[in-house]
């Protein structure tokens, strides 16, 4: 069988745009990410299992993110499989406030690190 230009073409398109993450990413709730969390992704996001957080600043105790509740959405992007000392990252929005948090845990030495707020302007 041979392929025409068109549906080569079409074959790229959609091959790229999996590779790239441009599918409906999913809250942890299960809806589709809202405006401002893919905002927050764009802003930060590395590739598909890390954030690069700097520019937000190490979370004080007393401003530490809401954990649930009708305004909050959490998204946390995926294990990277096979590397023990990976970090894993969930993003914390709060709607109401539109600050957001990143929590970033495990690593070598199994930490739990706060960053943020960060606000959506």
């Amino acid at each position: 069988m041979r392929m025409t230009g068109r549906s080569a073409n079409l074959i790229a398109i959609v091959f790229l745009w999996v590779l790239s993450g441009c599918y409906a990413e999913k809250s942890v709730s299960g809806r589709p990410v809202s405006r401002d969390m893919a905002d927050v992704l764009v802003r930060y996001r590395v590739n598909r299992w890390e954030l690069n957080v700097s520019g937000l600043p190490e979370c004080k105790k007393e401003e530490l993110p809401p954990q649930s509740g009708d305004e909050v959405e959490i998204f946390r992007l995926p294990e990277r499989r096979g590397v023990a000392d990976a970090f894993t990252y969930r993003i914390v929005l709060d709607m109401r406030t539109r600050r957001y948090w990143v929590i970033r845990s495990g690593g070598f030495r199994a930490t739990l690190d706060v960053y943020g707020p960060g606000e959506i302007n």
